[in-house]
């Protein structure tokens, strides 16, 4: 997983998933998680062009196996708050399905499968609003 900021990239975090290479054969599917968060030019209209948003990213769990949690508010108002996938060591992913809790037993929060996707149309699905809402934002 990679977290970084210092540069801006919209309203909210920005997830993108990669596909790694299991280290062996019998190991299980591995994925580089990508979250870029520098949401300081959020709101163009605003005097300090972040205006009301902020959000937050948070890592629940052990080095081991962990989630990353993320929450905050957009420009408008409207409060986004999802899960990602549980990952473990080297980016194994914990599970199999497509979101829900988590097949393990890790007592992993339930989360989405579709942040960090892209539509046919050519948006990233970026986050999850308050009213379950998916927001996403063309990406050419």
């Amino acid at each position: 997983r990679m977290i970084c900021g210092h540069k801006p990239i919209g309203e909210c975090p920005l997830v993108h998933h990669d596909a790694c290479e299991p280290m062996t054969t019998s190991s299980p599917r591995r994925l580089l998680e990508s979250i870029y968060a520098d949401t300081s030019y959020s709101d163009s209209k605003a005097k300090d062009r972040r205006g009301m948003a902020v959000s937050e990213v948070l890592i629940k769990g052990t080095p081991t196996q962990n989630q990353a949690q993320i929450h905050g508010i957009l420009p408008d108002g409207q409060r986004i708050s999802f899960n990602l996938p549980p990952l473990g060591t080297h980016g194994a992913v914990l599970t199999h399905n497509d979101g829900g809790e988590d097949s393990n037993g890790s007592g992993m929060e339930k989360w989405d499968a579709t942040i960090g996707t892209y539509t046919d149309d050519g948006y990233a699905v970026r986050a999850i609003l308050a009213d379950q809402c998916k927001h996403g934002r063309n990406n050419p």
